[in-house]
């Protein structure tokens, strides 16, 4: 689960680490990076210590959705620019990779909060996803 739904959340903290960390800090990089793994490892442990894995799923989700928005908010106070001033000074593809973080944040708050948390919760949501499916068939 850390491999697959734990890399998220530590990606997350690398696009709010973009910002918060000084660019001016001498191994930068180096700094994102260790702070990625730990934050990736950290994810592996917190899975074994929840042992309900379906919990962690959506606190995981939640973490990297808030984490995301938070990424968009702390681009435009540290730097201290608009989205209109993004379009005016025709940098559209930054406009257009903050909309993008922010609209992933947004669904994966909306994932966490569609997901089951318990096992058997978990069944009959899958089941009933089946169901519909067979149902457009007919």
């Amino acid at each position: 689960m850390a491999t697959m739904i734990g890399v998220i959340p530590a990606t997350a903290v690398l696009f709010v680490l973009q910002w918060l960390l000084p660019f001016s800090l001498e191994d930068r990089v180096l700094w994102q990076k260790g702070i990625f793994y730990n934050i990736w490892l950290a994810t592996l442990f917190w899975s074994f210590y929840r042992i309900n894995s379906y919990k962690a799923t959506k606190e995981f989700f939640v973490l990297a959705g808030v984490l995301f928005i938070l990424s968009v908010i702390l681009h435009f106070i540290t730097q201290s620019i608009t989205p209109l001033s993004l379009i005016k000074n025709h940098m559209t593809n930054i406009l257009g990779v903050d909309i993008a973080l922010f609209i992933f944040g947004i669904s994966l708050l909306y994932i966490s909060k569609k997901l089951p948390r318990e096992r058997e919760e978990a069944k009959i949501f899958w089941s009933l996803k089946k169901g519909r499916k067979d149902e457009k068939l007919i």
